[in-house]
């Protein structure tokens, strides 16, 4: 398999054997942040032509950009750093690309043995640092020159490949020990066998499918329902999966509520949704719709449970009606614990299958009443919110969202960060005029990594331009990610919508009681301070501070003005950051009249 190594050059010939394996299984990203320990692994991605290699100081920055590589390309990226603190603070991203099902692959350099628990500098206990935020976690072993280590060593990449990519994609841990002297001996080549370019362990994932008996009695359920609806939560349906969704409900004549986050929105040629699929849940849900065509009895639900407030709520007043579950993961998205049934298995050949078994006259028409009146609601509602961000002279949050979204030519890669962000997109965002990638981190509820998340992107969706959105508290959480992207040579546009603080929690019990508007609970003059400063955590961007940096920042005061700087940022190299400044309050306000105007129009 390779010539004799002498002890120099035992470490080589073990990172090489990895790398060149990681390489045969389809690897192409690795965000490199600087250490001693992991010297062999960095030399070796180094050396690949077939790795783009990153050089990224912050670990925590690194963990977030190579999940945006992942996401963008829906390949494992590396992320490789050396040993102590440094791997702890690729927590954060091992946690997110855990809950998001993305498939990351961290590479972590330790101690030998013999330096561990003995006080030795930069020691400490890695295994299995993740916990339970894992796919898989392997202690590799020391290295070593015989053959039949060196094919376990190639077999292990192959599996931890097998299980970032599984059914359940996510985060797999490989923590490699090496001992000095950690440099290769240049006079001493090092050969590995690359054989053919195949891997040399070939593993196959059977993906879950539905038998044929679930299939007939899914089949009956819906031919029996008079009123079915499918709710597409967050988690982003592949390609395949998405048109068969679609193909299966406009075919059977099921309306779809798909979030934004499920990824069946703005596919279409000029940036529409498909036939079937109605947007604006929470419109629907505060509107008199479901009591003027009663409720839904069968509720098919994909992906996580609904974002917005006003749907979550209206899915706990649907405790009637049946639900059922279906996905390929183990866990329930299901937080009122309403289904009766949980079916685990892949999305498109269970709707595949299905369409063989369309109930009998449930087609689209004027025959299906339940189906078309969704499908005249939501123009209702798209029309009125279009029609008031128009006309509307304020630039408030909804109105920034409604023109970004008009401004999309089509082909541009859009992150959203969550909180506010997350649920405005839902509602305004303008009509792109042609199909765009919109992705989103889960967050576990919150905002990290949102900066370095979209570089990642970015980085991997070189031929389109990416746009990232986010809140100020989230630029100020990821603020350094803005010159990583001057140092990795990365275009993207940022735009910050800056309402002075976390405008979500204007949304929470707390901020009701501090604005009056909690009957008998009385505020105080230190309970309203308290929640500016450690809620609200109010403070304007230091824009001129960032400017002064290098960094190109604009602040349009009207909605023409941001039509045109962000339009013109799409096509320029380079970070462009473009802040809008808005007041919170407004916003809040803006939010609930657009809503509230919206749901009245639907008959």
């Amino acid at each position: 398999m390779s010539k004799a190594a002498s002890p120099v050059n035992v470490n080589t010939l073990w990172a090489r054997t990895l790398v060149d394996e990681l390489v045969r299984c389809g690897v192409r990203h690795a965000c490199i942040s600087p250490g001693s320990r992991s010297t062999p692994l960095v030399l070796e991605l180094g050396r690949r032509d077939e790795i783009d290699d990153l050089s990224i100081v912050d670990e925590r920055s690194a963990g977030f950009v190579a999940l945006g590589l992942a996401k963008a390309t829906g390949i494992p990226a590396l992320v490789v750093c050396t040993s102590g603190t440094a791997v702890a603070n690729l927590f954060p991203a091992v946690c997110e690309a855990n809950a998001s099902g993305v498939p990351l692959m961290v590479l972590s350099a330790d101690r030998p043995r013999e330096l561990q628990g003995v006080g030795a500098s930069q020691a400490m206990d890695q295994i299995k640092i993740f916990g339970d935020h894992l796919r898989a976690f392997y202690e590799v072993g020391q290295p070593e020159t015989t053959e039949r280590q060196l094919r376990y060593l190639r077999g292990l990449a192959c599996r931890a490949f097998a299980e970032a990519t599984g059914i359940e994609a996510g985060p797999v841990h490989l923590n490699l020990a090496f001992r000095k002297p950690l440099e290769p001996n240049e006079y001493e080549p090092v050969v590995v066998d690359g054989g053919d370019r195949c891997p040399s362990l070939r593993i196959s994932v059977g993906r879950p499918g539905a038998d044929e008996a679930t299939i007939r009695q899914l089949a009956r359920r819906l031919k029996e329902a008079r009123r079915p609806l499918i709710f597409a939560g967050a988690d982003a349906l592949r390609p395949g999966e998405r048109e068969s969704v679609l193909d299966f409900a406009t075919s059977a004549g099921v309306p779809v509520l798909a979030e934004a986050s499920s990824g069946l929105r703005f596919t279409g040629a000029h940036g529409e949704s498909a036939e079937a699929v109605v947007t604006c849940a929470d419109v629907l849900a505060v509107s008199e719709f479901y009591q003027r065509q009663s409720r839904p009895d069968l509720i098919i639900r994909l992906g996580r449970a609904p974002i917005l407030w006003a749907t979550q709520a209206w899915m706990r007043e649907l405790a009637d009606s049946e639900h059922i579950l279906i996905g390929p993961g183990h866990e329930p998205h299901d937080p009122e614990n309403l289904a009766s049934w949980h079916i685990r298995c892949d999305l498109g050949p269970l709707f595949e299958s299905l369409n063989e078994h369309l109930p009998e006259g449930r087609a689209t028409g004027e025959d299906n009443q339940w189906f078309e009146a969704h499908r005249r609601a939501e123009k209702q509602i798209i029309g009125r919110l279009r029609q008031m961000l128009s006309e509307g002279a304020q630039l408030d949050a909804p109105t920034v969202w409604h023109h970004l979204g008009g401004e999309l030519s089509g082909g541009e890669s859009v992150l959203v960060s969550n909180s506010m962000c997350l649920r405005d997109v839902e509602r305004f965002l303008g009509q792109p005029a042609g199909a765009i990638d919109l992705y989103f981190n889960r967050g576990i509820n919150g905002i990290d990594g949102i900066v370095s998340t979209g570089l990642g992107i970015a980085a991997a969706s070189s031929e389109s331009p990416t746009v990232i959105v986010l809140g100020d508290v989230a630029l100020r959480h990821d603020l350094s990610a803005l010159w990583l992207a001057d140092e990795l040579d990365i275009d993207a546009t940022v735009v910050v919508i800056d309402n002075d603080g976390g405008a979500i929690f204007d949304y929470l019990p707390l901020a009701k009681i501090c604005r009056g508007e909690a009957g008998e609970q009385r505020s105080s003059a230190t309970l309203r301070r308290t929640y500016e400063r450690h809620f609200r955590t109010s403070g304007r961007l230091p824009s001129q501070g960032l400017a002064r940096s290098g960094l190109e920042i604009e602040r349009p005061e009207s909605a023409r003005e941001f039509c045109e700087v962000f339009s013109d940022s799409l096509n320029r190299k380079g970070m462009q950051i473009i802040i809008v400044s808005t007041d919170a309050e407004a916003d809040r306000q803006s939010r609930q009249a657009l809503r509230q105007s919206a749901a009245k129009v639907v008959i």
